[in-house]
């Protein structure tokens, strides 16, 4: 049993992990061809407001793919944390009445030293 809630949670791990991964590639391809695009236009453009106009649309998609990996970044950490405080529990959960439990594990671990 305790193996099998700590599996668990290794795979959620590693989903979140994957979904982390494929989602910031795409950004990354969507970035590269953005930029193809607008380089492509700026390099055979000799109108000052289609240079401008491409170089707007390039920055403005960055700026916006830059949000959604903040935004990403910080909805994934949040997961992640989740996952490991689920581990954490069912792991001091299994370790029986003569140990402390998760929270009380903690806060030890965290209470500040006496000054």
């Amino acid at each position: 049993m305790p193996t099998k809630i700590l599996s668990e949670e290794h795979a959620e791990l590693l989903e979140e992990g994957w979904t982390i991964t494929t989602t910031w590639m795409k950004r990354r391809q969507a970035t590269i061809d953005a930029a193809m695009k607008a380089a492509d236009v700026i390099l055979h453009s000799r109108n000052p407001v289609v240079i401008t106009t491409a170089y707007s649309d390039w920055l403005t998609g960055s700026v916006d793919r830059l949000m959604a990996n903040l935004n990403d970044a910080c909805d994934h950490s949040v997961r992640l944390a989740q996952i490991g405080q689920e581990s954490a529990m069912a792991f001091f959960s299994l370790q029986g009445d003569n140990r402390a439990s998760g929270s009380e594990a903690c806060a030890t671990i965290i209470e500040p030293k006496p000054s």
